[in-house]
């Protein structure tokens, strides 16, 4: 399986980031080639990653350094594209 980084771009008291945390620790072990990484939008490296893809709403939710979604999630999609680039 290929290494896949899921970069999660949270906000202070967003329902939203907690909800998709929540999920993705729910299927964590369906997902041993998935790293993770939460990083605050009002952290510099937050800041960075706001400008660099246009993230309007939080969660932004980045997977191989592309923006996937950012506000509402489908948890569908989310593992049917982690599904699609786990593929070698």
């Amino acid at each position: 399986m290929k290494h896949i980084t899921l970069r999660v771009l949270t906000a202070p008291h967003c329902a939203r980031c907690d909800e998709f945390l929540r999920f993705f620790e729910s299927i964590r072990g369906e997902w041993q080639n998935v790293e993770m990484q939460e990083v605050s939008m009002l952290s510099e490296e937050g800041q960075e990653l706001v400008r660099k893809h246009l993230v309007f709403a939080s969660p932004g939710i980045i997977i191989n350094d592309d923006l996937f979604c950012s506000g509402d999630f489908d948890k569908t999609a989310i593992q049917e594209k982690l599904r699609s680039l786990s593929v070698i």
